[in-house]
């Protein structure tokens, strides 16, 4: 990823942070197969988790067979 992109991530979640809400790990792209890894990037997911970011996986589920489907 191009240094300004990651930078301009690190300063948007070192804000929410300060939220204390949860970040979003969406699988629905694993699951429709178009992905193998969910969004957001692993990077930006380890960054949160690093700085004591809380995560939820989620399926985003619109059908119920897809409720919490994980690989």
């Amino acid at each position: 990823s191009d240094i300004r992109y990651q930078n301009a991530v690190k300063k948007a979640v070192d804000k929410m942070l300060k939220l204390n809400i949860y970040f979003e790990v969406n699988y629905s792209q694993v699951i429709k197969g178009a992905k193998k890894m969910p969004y957001p990037e692993k990077w930006i997911t380890d960054y949160i988790l690093s700085k004591g970011g809380k995560v939820l996986s989620t399926s985003d589920a619109h059908k119920k067979e897809n409720i919490g489907f994980f690989r």
